[in-house]
């Protein structure tokens, strides 16, 4: 008792010294804090629970004036405003019960009843209706061992209460936030039809049956009657003794089993109206039942309306059933639909993981890649600095000896031409004094045998003065003969041309035709010595350039060699290899190794054998094309390059300075050579026409200095050698036709006849005349010359140009026809017809073979 006696002094401290302070909602909750649950949740955590009878027991209250009469509930119920029903059912009127709890103050005393209300006959709003259910209630037998509990609190666990209450409660922002909602809720609840102010404001702004029950026990707690009656009434300002907090009024521990129940059927119109909304029906169509079994439930037994609108009841629900199922089976096809497009996302996930890894494994093998391209390109830059250098020493040699070769072709060239035109010399001479002594006998009507005597001993006399052109002997200061060389050389060349002309005339062998003996066609100007004398040049300088590279490394000194490296390169690293303008730059590279085995190289003096025949050819043809880089590669143009930078200089050195038209041998390899080139180099190409110009410039020459003496056959005969002198120049002139056809389809053709007919056939035409009186060889001089002509020349008909020949054709033709009784006339008949055909004038060869045909 002491104990409480000093609590109770503190509690008047307390009050005293909070004051009086004016009545406020506002204010008051920002001050003071909202009403405080954390009390009542202490009190029943602690077991401490009220009941009515205690709180009756307990607290006396005093009604006064103006407040809880009897009349003044009445009144109030009449001006009640009456508003539309509500969606949940009404109950009868006989049902609408108040109850009135505690004793009335006097009049004297009035208190402020506006905001007290009961807690009973408050109605659910929409915003009470979205708060989360209210707890459920425990079991009956946990209720009983509560309340059992609850009547019989410890002493321990009321001071600790007292104590807990005396503490200070600062609200937060959330808090007085939720007692201001509460509070618009329960102000809400006056505009209910039904709506009596039976409670406390403390009933109602309490926290299910805890608040209630913490109530009802602090009021147990009091005992004073003064207290009471401050715990019955609402309190905005809070209990002074408690530090401004809010207390419970007395009201809220009357009739708990009415209170009890009211939240049992609170809760199950919560769950009712969930279910509605989960389901998507109307208000309307929702079925109506109580809190835990319906009718039943409450108490009530249900009568004939309840078992007719049963029925519909069970109609509605598997109405919402099936909603419900319909719900869930549009849930099931979006989560379906989800599941889908999270599968594809990771499809497209997985995709662009691989694509990433790839990525990852490019990037690295590029970094690989790049780091092997430096290191090769390194040994490339080092390998090309090194091959340059030994090329820059190594092209000097290999054109010295380019010169050297070149320089000997020229002199063996020379030489020929010298001893040829020689030899002609010392031959006319004699016979000119031969012939002209014989035409003179004959012309006096001598016989052809004195005829021959006089052309006998003028050639003798004329050889000994050509002898003697060389002078006489002429010493110098070391005592040798200068003219000893000129006399040694004309003495080798009587000796040679006596010798040839015995070799010929061995071979002659005259045919049934009576053909003369065929000199001058097959034979050469050069001479043995000077054959071997170029030869021994030829293989020294060979011989030197084999050792050119010798010194070389091996990845230097070859031209295959060279060749791997560098497509080796083009194809591991084609880019840079483009970059490097090495394409353009291969030809230049390759030259020094292509000129060295040129060297070798000699078509004119060892027969038509083309440059295409030698190894560097057959090497760099297909150069680059393993890794080639589409059709405007450079490389594709790498022989073609080399052809007219290496092989056409050369080609036209020899046709220019080496080349002998009138050797039949070496006419045949410079065609074969110009149609060649042709093929690497067009024919507008500035070097290539220096070239075409200068074969025929060597034509003309040639033709120019062909003499052929209009000596008369009788005369001739005289002194045979004379004779021979004659047909080794029509041999040369027929040469010099077949030389002027070998260019057809490469040079021009109007040149080409104008060099055949216009300039070399006036020549031949009178040497074919003398023979006109002897039919066969007329007809062979004949069919050599048309025999040295190209063919396509005669397609479109006989040439206005070989009239000459043509007009001497039809003149054996006309002989052969007057004689056409002569049967031993037939093969030279057909042989004339058969030339005949082929200068163009086919018809008259046809009547001429049609004649001796018979």
């Amino acid at each position: 008792m002491v104990a409480k006696q000093e609590r109770e002094k503190e509690k008047e401290k307390k009050r005293s010294a909070a004051g009086k302070v004016l009545l406020s909602f506002g204010d008051d909750e920002e001050a003071h804090g909202p009403l405080d649950g954390k009390k009542t949740e202490r009190l029943k955590a602690s077991g401490v629970r009220a009941t009515a009878v205690a709180l009756k027991a307990t607290a006396t209250q005093v009604s006064g004036p103006g407040e809880y009469s009897a009349e003044r509930l009445k009144e109030l119920q009449k001006n009640t405003v009456q508003l539309p029903a509500s969606k949940k059912p009404e109950k009868p009127a006989s049902e609408s019960i108040f109850k009135l709890s505690g004793s009335f103050k006097s009049a004297a005393a009035p208190k402020d009843d506006r905001f007290e209300t009961s807690v009973h006959v408050i109605q659910s709003t929409e915003e009470e209706e979205e708060m989360p259910p209210p707890p459920p209630r425990p079991s009956s037998a946990a209720n009983g061992s509560a309340a059992k509990s609850l009547q019989q609190p410890s002493a321990a666990a009321l001071a600790a209460l007292d104590d807990e209450e005396d503490d200070a409660f600062i609200p937060d922002a959330d808090t007085i936030r939720r007692a201001k909602e509460k509070r618009e809720r329960l102000r809400s609840a006056h505009l209910a039809p039904d709506y009596l102010p039976l409670g406390g404001a403390s009933a109602l702004m309490s926290k299910g049956g805890q608040e209630k029950d913490s109530a009802a026990a602090a009021v147990a707690e009091s005992d004073s009657e003064e207290e009471a009656e401050e715990q019955m009434r609402i309190s905005f300002l809070g209990d002074v003794k408690k530090g401004g907090k809010a207390s419970n009024g007395v009201l809220a521990g009357v009739a708990d089993d009415q209170v009890h129940q009211g939240d049992e059927e609170d809760e199950d119109d919560w769950a009712r109206e969930q279910l509605r909304k989960g389901v998507g029906l109307p208000a309307d169509q929702m079925p109506s039942t109580s809190g835990r079994g319906g009718a039943a439930g409450n108490g009530r037994v249900p009568g004939p309306a309840s078992a007719l609108t049963a029925r519909p009841q069970t109609e509605a629900v598997a109405a919402a059933g099936e909603e419900v199922l319909k719900a869930l089976r549009q849930g099931l096809a979006r989560l379906q639909a989800s599941q889908t497009g999270a599968e594809k996302q990771l499809a497209r996930t997985s995709v662009s993981l691989q694509n990433s890894m790839a990525a990852v494994t490019t990037l690295e093998n590029d970094l690989s890649a790049s780091g092997e391209k430096f290191t090769f390109l390194q040994d490339m830059r080092a390998y090309i600095a090194d091959l340059c250098d030994m090329l820059q020493h190594k092209s000097a040699l290999v054109e010295e000896l380019e010169d050297r070769m070149l320089e000997a072709r020229e002199q063996r060239a020379r030489s020929a031409v010298e001893r040829s035109a020689a030899d002609e010399e010392d031959e006319e001479v004699p016979a000119a004094a031969a012939v002209s002594a014989a035409m003179g006998v004959l012309g006096r009507g001598g016989s052809p045998i004195a005829a021959g005597a006089a052309a006998e001993s003028a050639a003798g006399q004329a050889e000994g003065d050509v002898a003697g052109t060389s002078g006489p002997a002429e010493l110098d200061e070391f005592g040798r003969d200068v003219n000893l060389m000129k006399r040694k050389e004309a003495e080798a060349r009587t000796a040679r041309r006596r010798q040839r002309a015995q070799t010929e005339l061995e071979r002659f062998d005259r045919d049934k035709g009576g053909a003369e003996p065929r000199w001058g066609e097959d034979t050469t100007d050069e001479s043995e010595g000077e054959v071997a004398h170029y030869s021994g040049r030829r293989r020294e300088i060979l011989d030197s350039a084999a050792t050119v590279f010798a010194d070389a490394a091996e990845e230097f000194a070859s031209l295959p060699a060279l060749k791997a490296r560098l497509e080796a390169w083009k194809a591991s690293h084609g880019s840079t290899y483009r970059d490097a303008y090495m394409s353009l730059s291969a030809a230049a590279v390759f030259a020094p190794f292509v000129r060295a085995e040129l060297l070798q190289w000699d078509p004119l003096f060892t027969g038509p054998v083309g440059f295409d025949s030698q190894q560097w050819y057959e090497q760099l043809f297909d150069y680059g094309m393993a890794a080639s880089m589409g059709p405007g590669d450079a490389d594709e143009e790498l022989v073609p390059k080399l052809v007219r930078e290496l092989v056409l200089p050369l080609g036209h050195h020899a046709l220019r300075s080496v080349w002998n038209p009138a050797s039949k041998r070496q006419t045949r390899a410079a065609a074969a050579l110009l149609a060649d080139l042709l093929v690497y180099v067009p024919a507008d190409d500035a070097k290539m026409q220096d070239c075409l110009v200068e074969v025929r410039a060597r034509l003309e020459d040639a033709v120019g200095q062909v003499r052929l003496p209009r000596w008369p056959r009788p005369a001739a005969e005289a002194w045979r050698p004379a004779a021979v002198l004659l047909a080794r120049r029509f041999g040369k002139a027929l040469r010099l036709l077949r030389a002027v056809a070998a260019f057809e389809g490469t040079l021009a053709r109007g040149p080409l006849c104008t060099l055949a007919f216009d300039r070399l056939l006036p020549q031949v035409m009178p040497y074919l005349q003398t023979a006109a009186a002897d039919v066969p060889v007329a007809l062979d001089r004949a069919e050599r010359v048309a025999a040295a002509l190209p063919a396509p020349w005669f397609e479109a008909g006989p040439l206005k140009s070989a009239s000459p020949l043509m007009e001497f054709l039809n003149g054996l033709a006309r002989h052969l026809e007057s004689q056409r009784a002569d049967k031993r006339n037939a093969p030279l008949a057909q042989r004339l017809a058969q030339t005949l055909a082929k200068l163009g004038d086919t018809g008259r060869a046809d009547r001429l073979s049609a004649m001796f045909k018979q």
